[in-house]
């Protein structure tokens, strides 16, 4: 019987050594075959649609879906409604009678400020936007068109949110994700990064045998209540600090669709993975067929900006882009650093547009099935955005490539 409870006591302990130990970064070698697995998108009960969001004349139903981008595009209202009501109170109604709430936030999602801005208002005021301040700047916000979304929250606690889309279809064309600054060049390399997220410590990327980390080593080692250590060899970084919400896109908004075949027993995380840090003096650019994202996309005095990544200004406001995408849709991507191949092994692909439905996939390879299908169906007025980007090059070493890309199509 001591015997008995001896090997079970062992097998216990192994099993904890093994869930505690951090996955390895992989290598291209190390792949996988498996049925592709599709993420079912929610359903929903008739009694989650007796709740209502109302601001001022317009009334939105909510769905209680911890995903409420999902439905944006059933709640898409024109620039003029909006701007109509701006000024007017906001609430929130469950079987056509008033919910009691702390607190109503306005999230707003634009290509003005480039990453969500988040405006919090008080029953002391009505829930209503002031005309001089926080008004104005969602006002301008609109403008330029955006996704928004109003949180009711009571105790800190959210208990509805519904989101909608802001269009003007007789305007100009606006993506609704830019970054405002993308400048990667003549950055400083580090070699290592504080890479913070709420809910958890602040993980310490870096090479633990290397000699230029061994100081910074040396100070967050030790302090295992907040900090832990991610060993990754050879890591270098052009980002010292990075943090979660430094992200394209809030990643509630969409239902990410899982496309994985060969890399799905790969680390999930991005953390787990060697950055590529050389940009100095490289033309990088990402190829779909005749479609290429800019390299340079602005100048300033005698110096040259590069910049990557979906940012509006430099990317051709031509119709003939929608006719490049026929072609493009059976090519695969390819991220070109000057006349080196990177091959894209998996990323993450945000399809939108004004009219449609969005989608969001981790893939592989853009010319799956399931992302034909919706590119196949994709209206003008729309944009492909490819992030969390991991590249492989020559000698099949892998890469986080830290950087987004979009396509749009006016």
């Amino acid at each position: 019987m001591i015997r008995i409870l001896f090997f079970v006591m062992l097998a216990g302990m192994l099993f904890f050594l093994n869930a505690c130990q951090s996955e390895p970064v992989i290598k291209s070698s190390a792949l996988s075959e498996g049925p592709v697995k599709v993420r079912v998108k929610p359903t929903y009960e008739a009694e989650d649609r007796s709740y209502e969001a109302h601001w001022g004349d317009l009334d939105f139903p909510v769905v209680n879906d911890p995903l409420p981008g999902n439905k944006v595009k059933q709640f898409s209202i024109t620039k003029e409604a909006f701007l109509a009501n701006i000024n007017k109170p906001l609430s929130f109604s469950r079987g056509g009678k008033p919910m009691e709430l702390d607190v109503i936030a306005v999230v707003v999602y634009n290509r003005v400020n480039g990453q969500p801005s988040m405006y919090h208002f008080y029953p002391r005021n009505n829930f209503t936007p002031d005309t001089t301040r926080y008004g104005t700047y969602l006002q301008q916000y609109v403008e330029d068109g955006a996704h928004v979304s109003i949180r009711g929250f009571r105790e800190n606690i959210p208990i509805n949110s519904v989101a909608f889309r802001v269009v003007d279809s007789t305007g100009v064309y606006h993506p609704p994700v830019y970054f405002k600054s993308l400048n990667y060049i003549e950055k400083e390399v580090f070699s290592f990064q504080l890479y913070t997220a709420m809910g958890r410590k602040t993980l310490v990327r870096l090479d633990t045998t290397s000699e230029d980390a061994q100081n910074v080593y040396k100070i967050y080692r030790d302090k295992p209540d907040s900090y832990e250590i991610l060993h990754i060899p050879e890591f270098k970084t052009i980002r010292r600090a990075l943090k979660d919400e430094e992200k394209l896109w809030p990643s509630d908004d969409f239902t990410r669709i899982n496309l994985l075949e060969k890399t799905k027993s790969w680390p999930k995380d991005l953390e787990f993975y060697p950055e590529f840090y050389e940009f100095e003096d490289k033309i990088i650019q990402l190829n779909w067929g005749q479609l290429k994202t800019p390299a340079i996309l602005e100048k300033k005095e005698d110096q040259q900006n590069w910049r990557y990544g979906p940012k509006w200004e430099g990317w051709p406001n031509k119709e003939e882009l929608f006719e490049f995408l026929s072609a493009a849709k059976s090519q695969p991507l390819q991220l070109m650093v000057d006349e080196e191949l990177w091959k894209p092994v998996r990323f993450d692909c945000w399809i939108t547009s004004e009219t449609t439905e969005d989608y969001r996939f981790l893939a592989e390879d853009i010319r799956h099935p399931e992302i034909h299908k919706v590119l196949e169906n994709l209206p003008q007025r729309s944009s492909v955005y490819i992030d969390n980007l991991l590249v492989e090059n020559k000698n099949g070493d892998v890469r986080w490539f830290p950087v987004p890309f979009a396509f749009h199509f006016p």
